[in-house]
């Protein structure tokens, strides 16, 4: 997947993807970040539609037309080859629940919706001295990605920060 803008901060979700392996330090979590990507790679490449009509399942979540994905749709996806693999499945998760209360996974299935959205911001030069270019500085010295996306998009909105930071 290619990178896509959002503000002025390129991302791209194989990149989070990446720092998230780095981050894990059990092997629950490779496992599970071994399967969401697996997951997201189906929904979007229209197997998961393929797979769940082959098995007469519910096709709602994973329609190719369909250009945002969340976390329910991983958990489909997790409770669709759950049915097909039985009891022996190593398909555990990650749940819909799990992803919403995990911030970065939540970013990064952000990420894909942009990507499959083909949302990009031009590649403007902007001065070094503009006050665009300083807001992007202190955004990006933030050490979470979650934290980044959370002031950009409030940004984007013209929303107070404040507002946001306070949920």
């Amino acid at each position: 997947m290619g990178k896509i803008g959002y503000g002025a901060a390129q991302l791209q979700s194989a990149e989070i993807m990446q720092r998230l392996r780095k981050q894990a330090t059990h092997p629950t979590r490779v496992a599970t970040l071994d399967r969401l990507e697996t997951a997201v790679a189906a929904i979007t490449s229209g197997n998961a539609f393929q797979l769940a009509r082959q098995h007469n399942r519910d096709t709602t979540r994973f329609r190719p037309s369909r250009k945002k994905i969340i976390a329910e749709d991983v958990g489909e996806f997790v409770r669709l080859r759950q049915f097909i693999e039985g009891s022996k499945t190593t398909w555990t998760g990650p749940t819909a629940d799990f992803i919403r209360h995990d911030k970065d996974i939540s970013l990064y299935l952000a990420a894909v919706t942009c990507e499959l959205n083909h949302v990009a911001t031009g590649n403007r030069k902007r001065g070094k001295g503009s006050l665009s270019a300083e807001i992007e500085r202190i955004v990006q010295s933030l050490p979470s990605l979650s934290d980044q996306l959370l002031i950009r998009r409030a940004l984007e909105s013209k929303r107070p920060v404040r507002a946001v930071l306070r949920g």
